[in-house]
């Protein structure tokens, strides 16, 4: 949350200090450990065509929503309930796209251990393996002194 945080007053001081014309957020969405979706869209200015990409890729489905009219708040003035809205979508989509930046590093630390220790096991393998054979063949030529020096001895 304190990386949301940081990054979310930074957008939020830029867009209202005017400080850029246009904002895009690029992040990839996980969709499992191997399989990600590289998303971008306009933060700011915020239009239509960008919540629609956001959606999309998100796989949000709008109609599944059960919003009723007692649950919508009045507002009496049509530009702060614009502003209010863009707000907490950008808030909302900055939130997303830290959360699947975490997640996209947690999922490569986790894929990195699994193959450290696989390589570790097939590394320990092989060394078994290889300390076996070289025991294996010094009893092999062991035994074989010593027979050898039993039918040398016998005859």
């Amino acid at each position: 949350e304190q990386d949301f945080l940081e990054i979310y007053k930074y957008v939020e001081n830029c867009i209202s200090d005017e400080m850029y014309s246009n904002i895009k957020v690029c992040f990839n969405y996980f969709r499992n450990s191997l399989i990600r979706t590289p998303i971008n869209f306009n933060l700011f200015p915020f239009d239509k065509k960008s919540l629609d990409t956001f959606v999309r890729n998100m796989n949000i489905n709008l109609k599944s929503l059960n919003i009723k009219s007692s649950d919508m708040i009045v507002w009496s003035n049509l530009q702060e309930l614009k502003q209010e809205m863009i707000k907490q979508l950008s808030g909302y989509m900055i939130y997303w796209a830290a959360l699947q930046n975490k997640i996209w590093e947690l999922a490569s630390d986790m894929l990195l251990m699994k193959d450290m220790k696989n390589n570790a096991n097939n590394t320990m393998k092989w060394l078994i393996n290889s300390f076996n054979k070289i025991r294996q063949s010094l009893l092999t030529q062991e035994v074989s002194r010593i027979m050898s020096a039993k039918m040398f001895i016998e005859s």
